[in-house]
């Protein structure tokens, strides 16, 4: 039996990149998503992998609660990963307008 680690996975664009709803041109939010991983699993490595990074040794680690961020927006409730609002936000910048037409 070992310890339980914590582990956040988030991208430095998250962090300082202000994105904007496609439906509704509402400043997005990030909404954490939390689950354990316990040893032998396939996302397991990943927490290993980000203790690593972080010159942590992960020994006789046996779980780990394993956090994500996606986008909310606050209005629609529409939910999107940071790569899918990247390309939103291309297109929005080449329309040069915040709302985009359903597709």
């Amino acid at each position: 039996m070992g310890w339980q680690g914590n582990a956040r996975e988030i991208t430095l664009g998250m962090l300082f990149k202000k994105m904007y709803c496609r439906k509704c041109g509402t400043k997005l939010v990030r909404k954490a998503s939390k689950r354990i991983v316990n040893k032998g699993d396939d996302e397991f490595e990943l927490c290993v992998q980000i203790y690593r990074r972080s010159r942590l040794l992960p020994i006789c680690m046996s779980s780990c609660t394993l956090t994500t961020y996606t986008y909310l927006c606050p209005k629609c409730e529409i939910e999107t990963t940071y790569e899918q609002q990247c390309q939103i936000a291309k297109r929005q910048r080449q329309l040069k307008r915040k709302i985009l037409d359903v597709e």
